[in-house]
């Protein structure tokens, strides 16, 4: 089981023990986390799932190409901890992660 924390907007943390193969978009979804509507269901289409890595303790894959560019398309302000919470998948690499919600995520 991996540990992902989830800090909204708010500052409000939620903590979710995770199985790999889950998203974490599903997670925020799943546990009621504020600031994650995953509009677009999680095809990797509409940011509304943004996140900013805060932490991780493991290994994380780098950002693929259409993730970056609907970043780039979609978010305001992208920084270099900018993912999308749907195409961050727990596996057994990753022990831990903290991710924080940005406010005006929709």
């Amino acid at each position: 089981m991996t540990l992902v924390t989830f800090i909204q907007a708010d500052g409000h943390s939620t903590d979710v023990q995770a199985e790999q193969g889950k998203h974490l978009m599903q997670l925020a979804l799943d546990n009621g986390v504020a600031g994650i509507t995953g509009a677009c269901g999680g095809s990797c289409m509409c940011a509304t799932c943004h996140v900013l890595v805060e932490q991780i303790n493991g290994q994380l894959d780098a950002a693929g190409e259409m993730e970056v560019e609907i970043l780039d398309m979609e978010v305001d302000e992208v920084f270099d901890n900018s993912r999308l919470c749907c195409q961050i998948s727990v596996s057994a690499a990753i022990e831990s992660i903290t991710v924080r919600i940005p406010p005006n995520n929709d």
